[in-house]
């Protein structure tokens, strides 16, 4: 930086002016008198901008910014910028009045990317910005709570994942994030304005796991929620109703065999032949003529023998005749020889079956 002096004469008081001049001589009329000005260079040193920003882990939920000092500064101011509003302005985070002291703790991990950059001053002068760095290291708050009610649908015939959750206040807009992996890393899908987001970009038979955060108006970044896992589930298809034949049952012999019936046999109906009646002719008697003596008897006539057959004996026995031979006593004369006797047959009378 140049500047130049000026000295006033005649009763004027001293008079000290700064400016961007180059070193020369210039004449200045004061009060109608004139007013001789010597310039000579001036050096004045202001700070440089910060060097090696960086973003360090000091903990499983606590992360920190780190810088290298720079020369002549009476401190440092630290600019922040989120994810909204979207191509938004950095916004101061802190000023730290301490030359010395050359990191910055109140921040933690987050799951959206945040942007920053330092400058360093000296009383009202600041340098320029350092190099912008981009991280996930979100500034730490204690009002602005994750938000709640996570819930994912997936649509297996839309291949879409509906996913609601309830509002926070002072939320201007809510970041959507998405793993394959249980507890990440997380890719942001999109920021919405309202509390729902339905995720199209979805593959068959892939488990997502989902996580939804709150963006404040200067860009500040809510805890994340409850991370919500969405299963690809096809709709269970309804079964087809299976025709099973019905085996034919054959005629076999159960495991348990009962008695067999023993058949009634047919009682055999025996003929007997009823004995045919034979007739048995009685034998004719052969009539013998008797000599007699003369004078001459004419002979006795004999009575003829009359078969009469009977129409069904009950028994052989009869159908027999009885032949009673009885001896005919026929007077002869004296002298004579004896007379043949004479067989009488008498006939046997059977009754006749009824009807």
């Amino acid at each position: 930086m140049r500047g130049w002096m000026a000295a006033a004469g005649a009763g004027l008081t001293s008079l000290v002016l700064l400016a961007a001049l180059s070193s020369a001589a210039a004449t200045l009329t004061v009060d109608g008198g004139v007013l001789q000005v010597f310039t000579y260079p001036v050096h004045i040193e202001v700070p440089t901008e910060p060097s090696g920003l960086k973003c360090v882990s000091t903990g499983f939920f606590s992360r920190r910014l780190e810088w290298q000092p720079s020369p002549l500064a009476d401190g440092y101011r630290i600019y922040h910028k989120g994810l909204w509003p979207p191509g938004g302005d950095f916004s101061l985070l802190a000023e730290i009045p301490d030359a010395s002291v050359t990191s910055y703790d109140e921040l933690m991990p987050s799951l959206l990317r945040h942007s920053y950059y330092m400058t360093s001053y000296l009383t009202s002068w600041e340098s320029g910005h350092s190099e912008t760095i981009t991280v996930h290291c979100r500034p730490r708050l204690f009002d602005f709570p994750g938000p709640c009610g996570l819930e994912g649908e997936n649509h297996h015939s839309q291949r879409t994942v509906d996913l609601t959750w309830d509002a926070i206040a002072g939320a201007v807009s809510y970041g959507v994030l998405r793993s394959a992996t249980s507890g990440g890393p997380y890719e942001l899908l999109a920021a919405t304005g309202v509390p729902a987001y339905t995720d199209t970009a979805v593959a068959d038979g892939v488990t997502y796991y989902y996580v939804v955060v709150a963006v404040d108006v200067a860009g500040n970044e809510s805890d994340p929620s409850v991370e919500v896992a969405v299963a690809d589930v096809a709709p269970t298809p309804t079964p087809m109703p299976t025709w099973t034949p019905t085996a034919t049952p054959t005629l076999e012999p159960a495991s348990t065999t009962e008695p067999a019936a023993t058949p009634t046999p047919t009682p055999t109906v025996t003929f007997t032949p009823t004995p045919m009646l034979t007739s048995t002719p009685t034998p004719t008697p052969t009539w013998t003529p008797t000599p007699t003596a003369t004078p001459e008897v004419p002979p006795t006539p004999q009575p003829t023998a009359t078969l009469t057959p009977t129409p069904t004996p009950t028994s052989i026995a009869a159908l027999e005749p009885t032949a009673t031979l009885e001896p005919t006593s026929t007077p002869v004369a004296t002298g004579e020889p004896s007379p043949t006797p004479t067989a009488t047959v008498e006939p046997v009378t059977t009754a006749a079956p009824e009807g």
